[in-house]
């Protein structure tokens, strides 16, 4: 693959960290246990928030797309917001 290539499909986990969480919460554990103890596995990012907030999901996907690091790039990540279904 070289640079300029089209990029057909990805397969693949873009965060084990928040597959792990969701199976054990589906096990009926609370979230704020199973939080708790992936960060004393060193699972999660440094802030579990980020995480839990789909920002380690963002900054993967921007490395994926290749989209170069900068203040505003910060920001809209920052500021993504899952909009809950209706």
């Amino acid at each position: 693959m070289f640079s300029g290539d089209p990029v057909h499909q990805i397969i693949g986990s873009l965060s084990g960290t928040l597959g792990y969480v969701m199976s054990e919460v589906e096990e009926g554990k609370p979230l704020s246990q199973v939080v708790k103890d992936t960060k004393s596995l060193g699972y999660t990012e440094p802030d579990p928030r980020d995480d839990l907030a789909g920002l380690d999901v963002a900054r993967k996907v921007q490395c994926i797309l290749g989209i170069p690091c900068s203040p505003r790039t910060k920001r809209m990540i920052g500021n993504l917001a899952v909009k809950s279904p209706e």
